[in-house]
């Protein structure tokens, strides 16, 4: 699709540069709407599912909602690996980390104020903390600068022994509800819940619909830019890195405006975790990764940290405007930063 879409704008940029630019404002629409509405479909059919399931909406966010917006990070990762440009893969999972929680969950404070307390169990962000520790330490491991097979092969471990015990708790929890609800049963309510393979398949679509959308979004924004003469260092640290958190944003924003706080938290813990397990994971297990040493200097500390505050931030009741202003900060320095020392 990317070549496809690149190849048309390509012939309109030669031949005809003011359809061109309306060509790139338009694809920028497009994105925004499929996003709007990818989100929106996502987190209906999500929420669906998790009722007709009988399970908890957080492992719905933890499991099917991340596994669909992480997937970008995936395909850029492989893509990235089949077009030699390797170097891209880390800075994309550690930058996509630092947007879920500096970016993604600032942004939906804004919104509503998110609930936080109770919303996931405290060993779902202590692993994604512990996880990120042990990520980092391979990455940066003195000597070493790569991620390779073996470090791959582990981190899909972790993925699979994760995926294996949130199954589980989430089918536990479908029998203790079965259960519960067989008393109370309401025949009109069982007749008004949507199948789970009909919820599964439109999640699968709304996913779709958001790669598809941030694709177009991304081509659309990278293009004006570079029309504007913005330099590519800044179109790299914004534009692209971004792009594939556009997915987590547009969902997140939804779950936010809809008081779905489990969900949205689950989203995000979630998208982090298979980003180090599931987009690092396959990634080195299919080639070794080379790491820049440079990226020790600011990026992965900063991911540790906004780690750590997401596992403080659980702790209390609610978030507000004032902590999500507090994450942005954080992120935009980061950015900043990062440009000002490796642009």
């Amino acid at each position: 699709m990317d070549n496809i879409i690149n190849s048309l704008l390509g012939g309109l940029a030669v031949n005809s540069p003011n359809f061109y630019l309306f060509a790139l404002a338009g694809c920028i629409l497009v994105g925004v709407f499929l996003l709007t509405k990818g989100g929106d479909i996502l987190t209906d059919s999500a929420s669906d599912l998790a009722r007709s399931l009988g399970v908890h909406p957080a492992i719905i966010g933890l499991t099917v909602v991340s596994i669909a917006t992480s997937a970008p990070e995936l395909f850029t990762s492989l893509a990235a690996i089949a077009g030699d440009a390797k170097d891209l893969i880390i800075g994309n999972v550690v930058g996509s980390n630092l947007a879920n929680v500096g970016l993604v969950l600032g942004i939906a404070t804004f919104i509503n104020p998110i609930a936080m307390k109770g919303c996931l169990p405290n060993w779902q962000t202590n692993l994604l903390l512990l996880t990120t520790i042990l990520f980092s330490a391979a990455c940066l491991w003195i000597g070493k600068e790569s991620f390779d097979r073996q470090l791959g092969i582990i981190f899909t471990i972790i993925l699979v022994a994760y995926l294996i015990f949130v199954t589980r708790g989430a089918i536990i929890d479908r029998k203790v509800a079965k259960k519960s609800s067989e008393a109370t049963a309401d025949p009109k309510e069982e007749e008004t819940l949507v199948p789970p393979w009909k919820s599964l398949l439109i999640v699968v679509v709304a996913s779709g619909a958001l790669w598809l959308g941030s694709d177009i979004l991304v081509i659309g924004a990278k293009g004006l830019a570079e029309f504007a003469s913005i330099p590519q260092e800044i179109i790299g640290l914004t534009i692209v890195a971004i792009g594939t958190s556009l997915p987590e944003l547009a969902a997140s924003c939804v779950l936010a405006k809809r008081g779905e706080s489990g969900m949205l938290l689950g989203n995000i813990v979630g998208s982090n975790l298979f980003n180090l397990t599931f987009v690092a994971g396959i990634a080195g297990t299919v080639s070794p990764i080379p790491v820049n040493p440079s990226l020790g200097q600011v990026e992965f500390p900063v991911m540790l940290l906004l780690t750590g505050i997401l596992c403080w931030l659980m702790r209390k009741k609610e978030i507000r405007i004032l902590h999500g202003t507090f994450l942005l900060l954080i992120y935009f320095a980061t950015i900043c930063t990062a440009w000002f020392l490796h642009g």
